[in-house]
């Protein structure tokens, strides 16, 4: 599953290219959608007990876990930043 998220985060950085006049009331709709799932995976906990000692297979688990929770922020924060300097410029 952490692979098939790694491209759709690749996919999300590429800004986005308007065909159709009617291509942005179609698309940007569906932004929420997109930021909203990707907010739940940010917030996603993985509870491990005290008393449990982690095995090596879980430790990868978890830091694979944490890279892609760190992956999500950066691709939010693209998204986010896409056309600032235009702006600001």
């Amino acid at each position: 599953m952490i692979p098939a998220l790694q491209a759709i985060l690749d996919v999300l950085k590429v800004p986005f290219i308007k065909e159709l006049a009617s291509d942005e009331l179609s698309q940007v709709p569906n932004m929420p959608l997109a930021f909203n799932a990707l907010c739940l995976l940010l917030k996603q906990e993985i509870s491990i007990d005290a008393g449990h000692e982690i095995s090596i297979e879980e430790a990868e688990k978890l830091q694979e876990f944490d890279k892609v929770q760190r992956e999500i922020a950066v691709t939010i924060s693209v998204i986010a930043s896409e056309g600032v300097n235009e702006i600001r410029d």
